[in-house]
């Protein structure tokens, strides 16, 4: 949990588990378009959620997606510390969460 806490703590890193958590999967363009990030450092992001095996590459017509492992892990970690990231992307984020899982 420190290794991915320690990333979560980085907010490139945060947008762009957020995005993947929303869309799925995403190849790196869509990524760095949707979170509004050069290309470039999207991908020096994305290559330390990578290596730390939180995101998977899979490969599909040619493209490269990128998924996120340990959703509800990383979700439990995002709404456990909320309050400590104050960032306005995660608490939107996790209010559309509980909205949708509450009857």
């Amino acid at each position: 949990d420190s290794k991915l806490m320690g990333l979560l703590r980085q907010e490139s890193v945060r947008r762009i588990t957020l995005f993947l958590m929303d869309k799925r999967k995403a190849t790196l363009p869509a990524i760095s378009k949707g979170i509004n990030l050069g290309l470039s450092t999207t991908a020096f992001h994305m290559q330390k959620l990578i290596q730390s095996g939180f995101v998977a590459e899979t490969k599909s017509r040619g493209k490269i997606f990128y998924v996120l492992n340990e959703k509800e892990k990383i979700l439990g970690l995002l709404v456990q510390y909320r309050h400590s990231f104050l960032d306005e992307l995660v608490d939107s984020f996790i209010d559309l969460w509980e909205k949708e899982l509450k009857p």
